[in-house]
């Protein structure tokens, strides 16, 4: 399992010209960012939206992390068995 954290950066922090103070980045439990996860919140959040680091940014890096988890915790099997029961929690 490659759990996310989020982890907010300095109030210091710059990215091209640009202060984002307290950015939220989210990265694995080993320290590696999740590049496309922190492009969409850099791109979309910070720099088309403007929006508010602390206020707005982290709330949706949070949710994206939590349901990156939920996601990743998923068993899926190919086991005929295993799909049965899950045909009925659906269907």
């Amino acid at each position: 399992m490659n759990e996310l954290v989020v982890k907010t950066l300095s109030s210091d922090f710059e990215l091209d010209g640009t202060k984002l103070p307290k950015f939220p980045f989210v990265m694995d439990k080993y320290g590696n960012p999740h590049v496309i996860i922190n492009r969409f919140l850099r791109e979309y959040h910070a720099f088309k939206k403007e929006n508010d680091s602390e206020l707005t940014i982290l709330p949706a890096a949070r949710n994206i992390v939590s349901l990156f988890n939920q996601l990743d915790q998923t068993f899926i099997s190919e086991n005929a068995k295993d799909m049965k029961r899950g045909e009925s929690c659906t269907g």
